[in-house]
């Protein structure tokens, strides 16, 4: 009995020194962080579309961008998943609010309304598209890859269609710059959005 007592006692303490390695090495993950797109502020632009209502969205993002990770393109074909870096809100909407915020600093008026707007509330522009590609690189680089379309308020009518593609920089092991570089990114394609809108605006009306 002693010796299979003796046996018992050396097993008992193997698993507790293992059960004590499973608790460092859970305790030793990184804590999750996470982060959200803001709205740059950069003053006007020149743009001056006074009472004008413009209605922002949808803008269509890719399956790879749905999710709360935030995602990271590396050599090639390679993409990688943060896991203890992750969006606070959903990406798509968050975009979309962003770009209503910086349009309402580039144009210059405040009636900008995010898709989807009330059933019975008219506006008298709508820009909408698709976001083809928006994540950072390992290298540091940001990368906005967007298509957008400007319509009549009742979306019958496109006005003109755009392509835009925005970079910005940032410390690749930074998130916190990151998010910020993105948000950069998308405050240069809100610019071009309000030229557009302004060209448009300045267009004599057509007769159908």
């Amino acid at each position: 009995m002693s010796g299979q007592s003796a046996v018992m006692r050396v097993f008992s303490g193997t698993v507790s020194v293992l059960a004590m390695l499973l608790v460092a090495a859970c305790g030793s993950s990184p804590p999750t962080s996470y982060y959200t797109l803001d709205p740059v502020y950069a003053g006007p632009t020149g743009v001056s579309l006074d009472e004008a209502r413009i209605g922002v969205g949808p803008f269509i993002f890719p399956a790879l961008l749905d999710r709360p990770q935030i995602v990271v393109r590396g050599h090639r074909n390679e993409v990688i998943l943060s896991e203890y870096a992750r969006w606070a809100d959903d990406l798509e909407q968050r975009f979309q609010a962003v770009v209503a915020r910086d349009l309402v600093v580039a144009t210059g008026t405040s009636h900008v309304y995010e898709y989807p707007w009330r059933d019975n509330f008219s506006v008298d522009y709508r820009i909408l598209g698709a976001v083809d590609g928006f994540a950072p690189h390992t290298n540091g680089e940001v990368s906005l890859k967007i298509r957008w379309i400007l319509q009549d308020g009742d979306g019958d009518k496109t006005l003109m269609t755009h392509h835009g593609h925005y970079t910005e920089k940032a410390d690749p092991d930074n998130y916190g710059e990151i998010a910020a570089a993105m948000g950069r990114a998308i405050a240069s394609a809100s610019a071009d959005m309000a030229q557009k809108l302004e060209e448009a605006a300045a267009r004599p009306p057509t007769s159908d």
